[in-house]
């Protein structure tokens, strides 16, 4: 895997407006589990590997996967606070001066 370019997400799929909630966690999951399925059988030595990424240089296969579930960890807040503030923020009543939600 040396000096192999790592490929580009784009970004602005998944800020298209006029996707719902339900179609956009759908298909972070199905990304999710494809990656998964991918490192599931990668030796554990494959994580010293190397390959070129476009704006950082060099970077292990390590240092990808922890990239990666920094990255899901942040959708799933993402996901959480937009339920937390659909399902609940409208119906508090008074309390809503105490919150700041931010979907």
């Amino acid at each position: 895997m040396s000096n192999r370019c790592f490929p580009s997400v784009c970004a602005e799929w998944w800020k298209s407006s006029l996707r719902s909630c339900r179609s956009l966690t759908r298909k972070f999951c199905h990304e999710r589990d494809r990656s998964v399925a991918t490192l599931r059988y990668l030796p554990a030595s494959a994580g010293a590997r190397t390959g070129q990424h476009a704006k950082l240089g060099t970077i292990t296969v390590n240092e990808q996967m922890n990239e990666w579930a920094f990255h899901d960890l942040g959708h799933i807040r993402q996901i959480a606070e937009l339920y937390r503030t659909r399902a609940f923020y409208e119906k508090s009543g008074p309390f809503q001066r105490y919150a700041n939600p931010k979907p």
